[in-house]
């Protein structure tokens, strides 16, 4: 559960109330919709911990939830998974390392008979439409198409 603000406002996202599941009367303000997004709870996370060492290195596998008019209950979980790295000195290679090793664990990553890497089931496209990444910064992860 998380507030509004934090699941669209705080990401640079225009509220989106046809896909958020939002509570009818809830107690506070703090809690009052199912999150779309992991990244708001590992943000929170981070600043929770500004006095911790850097690098530091989060992530979270855990559902979210959107409306769905199809189901019984009129809404639909989705499994997500979130990957957050906090450091001074971060490139693009060290994400793109968590991803590898993510896509080989769950066998979207597989190796030749020469030991290559074979990355013909995944790939990246450059995705720069959602404003809570930097410009030239975002990436869409496509499996298997």
């Amino acid at each position: 559960m998380v507030s509004l603000k934090e699941n669209y406002d705080f990401l640079r996202s225009k509220p989106n109330l046809d896909e958020a599941v939002t509570l009818s009367n809830p107690k506070t303000i703090e809690y009052e919709m199912v999150r779309t997004s992991l990244i708001p709870g590992l943000l929170k996370t981070l600043q929770s911990n500004q006095n911790e060492r850097i690098p530091q290195r989060l992530f979270e596998i855990s559902d979210t939830a959107r409306q769905d008019a199809e189901t019984d209950t009129g809404a639909k979980n989705h499994r997500k998974i979130c990957i957050m790295q906090l450091n001074t000195q971060a490139s693009f290679e060290v994400i793109h390392g968590a991803l590898g090793l993510l896509m080989t664990k769950i066998g979207a990553q597989t190796y030749n008979k020469k030991g290559e890497v074979d990355t013909k089931a995944y790939s990246l496209q450059q995705h720069d439409k959602n404003p809570m990444f930097f410009p030239m910064r975002g990436a869409s992860v496509m499996l298997d198409g």
